[in-house]
């Protein structure tokens, strides 16, 4: 009966509030307000987050109160914040989704966009000493929103079945959130499951790679940065031979400075699997080359999968260049380290990377960043399968990804406490200074997240020790960024699976030649190119057992089929295969007609 008295106080006080404050409303507009507000549901989700470093109990009940203020103000949602270290976090996670699996039938599934929700009833708070809407309570083991990381990961929890599907929510209740995330991250992200089964961390994408010429050298040589696209191509290398074989020239400048770590090549894209038998960009014997001049689907991108140590080839063509280099002398990291200027410098970095060059050198962009496949899948956010309600939690995570102040209380904790809020001394294009963060001591810190692991990373406000306007250099970066040409191919093809083992024969076989192209002399590569290229491509498997390995993910365009249809389970794929039907279902590739 309190209750009912308690409700019936809380509707009039609403009903004169709206008559109090919407004036010039009409009658019809004042009670379809008031029904709606009564009619309103409270929902409780949990959200599984993962810290740099342990939270206390009285730390996660203090940033959940703020959480809540929030949440429950805006979308009538209480959330139950668990903060876990990687070290223990997966195990507990899937331990709760096997939980909720286990006792499915008894509460709704996410997949469904069911939800599981309190009508709007009130109780007096004695703390605050008000009524207050009241949440239902959940499980300990419920998972509604959820952190995770990898492509691996992400694909397993797509085949458990732990991932609903957001696409309904981002096409209305959400679709705010396409405007504050790169739209190649949420566009490949489903393209590359046929759903979207989570919400990518909207980051900057990959790395420029830089050349940067000396202008004092461009003047002494009567040379222009503009001749240059590459550190191989002909007029670099007369260039560097001009300024390592005059004296003067020599003397003030190293020819050559790379702090890339890699073999500075371009146009070329390995095809090979890592120790775990993902894709790779690492060394492989198996190749092709890409035609920088084409954008994403279009035909005639890539070359098909080739020998790279056949003769001719693009990659040795440049491979020969950069071992010139290194026998003439061109690289001296020690003079450079000891202030001695470089004529041409080889550099990977953001889009603000080149700026402290700039008053020296000429900066030419060899290559702008690229997003791969690997790339959506580094940090994200689903919702869970058995959560009570996919639009609220979508509405939470949008709300992550698009709102400031809830997005850096997420990161930072408590304003005042966890850190200070400054101004930095740069202004934005609305004439606001950019504000900082000013964290304490790394040992006086109670509460430590990181960025890719709470939302979108554009939104988070740099610390004092980062550029105040990093943001400009990130959006410039996201929008420089073109989409690699093989974004969404994978190692199978309708559930074809491309030989694992015989790939992986190829990344042994491929690491051990790269570490002999490496290590040998100038005068040693060509006869090494030859050994190594019969290595590869010779049908006596006796003493080349694995030239057939590449000669078969090269040349054999087949699959696990047999001739009635039916799967032969010993038979499985070549990469070629693989390769050529991945073309012609994204119509990169049209067969010719019989």
């Amino acid at each position: 009966m309190n209750k009912r008295i308690i409700s019936l106080l809380l509707a009039m006080l609403m009903v004169l509030v709206c008559f109090a404050g919407c004036g010039k409303k009409s009658e019809e507009e004042m009670e379809a307000s008031v029904e709606d507000a009564a009619s309103a549901s409270t929902t409780t989700l949990s959200l599984y987050l993962m810290s740099d470093a342990p939270v206390s109990a009285e730390k996660a009940a203090q940033i959940e109160q703020a959480v809540n203020k929030i949440t429950k103000a805006k979308f009538k949602t209480q959330l139950k914040l668990t903060f876990l270290t990687e070290d223990q976090y997966y195990t507990v996670l899937e331990e709760n989704f096997s939980k909720q699996e286990a006792n499915k039938g008894k509460r709704p599934v996410g997949n469904k966009n069911n939800s599981e929700t309190t009508e709007a009833e009130t109780v007096w708070n004695e703390n605050l000493g008000t009524f207050e809407l009241k949440y239902p309570t959940i499980e300990d083991y419920q998972v509604d929103m959820f952190y995770f990381d990898g492509q691996a990961r992400f694909n397993d929890y797509v085949n458990y079945g732990y991932l609903s599907v957001l696409d309904e929510a981002i096409s209305s209740t959400s679709k705010a959130i396409k405007s504050y995330i790169t739209p190649a991250y949420l566009t490949h992200m489903k393209g590359v499951a046929d759903a979207t089964y989570a919400i990518p961390t909207n980051r900057p994408i990959g790395e420029y790679t830089y050349m940067l010429v000396n202008k004092e050298a461009l003047d002494l040589t009567e040379y222009s940065a503009d001749y240059f696209t590459s550190l191989t191509d002909e007029d670099c290398q007369d260039f560097l031979n001009m300024i390592a074989t005059n004296e003067e020239y020599s003397s003030k400048f190293v020819p050559i400075y790379s702090t890339t770590g890699e073999l500075d090549i371009t146009g070329i894209q390995f095809w090979g699997v890592d120790a775990e038998g993902n894709l790779s960009d690492k060394f492989s014997v198996i190749g092709g080359n890409i035609d920088e001049s084409k954008v994403y689907k279009q035909e005639g991108a890539f070359s098909d999968p080739s020998n790279l140590l056949a003769p001719g080839s693009k990659f040795i063509e440049q491979l020969r260049v950069l071992k010139y280099y290194e026998h003439a002398d061109y690289y001296n990291d020690e003079a450079v380290k000891n202030g001695k200027d470089f004529a041409i410098g080889y550099m990977k970095g953001d889009a603000d990377f080149a700026e402290q060059y700039k008053d020296k050198y000429e900066v030419i962009v060899v290559d702008v960043p690229v997003l791969k496949t690997n790339d959506l899948f580094n940090d994200m956010f689903g919702v869970s399968a058995y959560t009570s309600s996919v639009s609220r939690s979508m509405e939470i995570l949008t709300y992550l990804n698009t709102n400031e102040d809830f997005r850096n209380l997420i990161l930072y904790g408590i304003e005042g406490e966890d850190y200070e809020l400054v101004e930095s001394e740069i202004k934005d294009v609305s004439g606001d200074y950019y504000p900082m963060v000013k964290l304490p001591k790394e040992e006086e810190r109670t509460y430590k997240m990181s960025a890719s692991k709470t939302g979108n990373i554009l939104l988070a406000h740099p610390t004092t020790t980062e550029k105040a306007d990093r943001v400009e250099d990130y959006k410039k970066q996201n929008q420089d960024a073109i989409v690699s040409q093989i974004m969404g191919y994978k190692l199978t093809y309708k559930d074809i699976a491309v030989d694992m083992e015989s790939l992986q024969r190829v990344r042994v076989l491929s690491e051990k030649i790269y570490k002999e192209l490496m290590e040998c002399s100038y005068d040693e590569l060509d006869n090494v190119l030859t050994e190594k290229y019969k290595e590869t491509s010779s049908s006596n498997v006796e003493l080349y057992p694995y030239a057939a390995d590449v000669a078969f993910h090269i040349n054999v365009n087949n699959s696990n089929l047999a001739s009635d249809g039916s799967v032969d389970e010993n038979k499985l794929a070549s990469l070629m295969y693989s390769y050529y039907n991945w073309k012609v279902d994204l119509k990169i590739y049209i067969p010719p007609k019989d």
